[in-house]
């Protein structure tokens, strides 16, 4: 197994023990990241790698994750698009981009404070991840 493969095993059975990890709280902080590339008073926007970057709420309003979001938090999600669209075109990825949004142990969240990863730079292909 590939070290990437065996840390996101790692990552992924912590996040199982323990739904309380965040951005903010618990093993995965801010300080691994390596760029803020946009600082807004509601979210953040940060650059993982040059075609992978984070978009993240500073106050999730108990948003974990995007099965558990009811109607109180359709402003929070939809301006998370549209801070994504921003970062994109300021990354120039405008010949195209991905958003994924992981949901659940299935679907290899490992970090329990909703977020959106932009992926882009390059041709991707699908089907994702398979």
């Amino acid at each position: 197994m590939s070290q990437a493969l065996q840390a996101h095993a790692v990552a992924k059975g912590r996040a199982q023990r323990n739904h309380s990890h965040t951005l903010t709280a618990g093993p995965a902080t801010l300080s691994c990241v390596c760029a803020l590339v946009l600082h807004q008073c509601t979210c953040l926007g940060l650059c993982q790698a040059p075609v992978h970057f984070l978009v993240i709420p500073k106050n999730r309003n108990g948003l974990t994750r995007l099965s558990k979001m009811d109607e109180s938090h359709k402003a929070l999600v939809g301006h998370l698009m549209y801070v994504a669209q921003l970062v994109a075109k300021q990354e120039n990825l405008l010949p195209g981009f991905r958003v994924v949004i992981n949901d659940g142990p299935e679907g290899c969240q490992s970090v329990y404070h909703l977020h959106l990863h932009i992926l882009g730079g390059r041709q991707l292909t699908w089907p994702p991840g398979c």
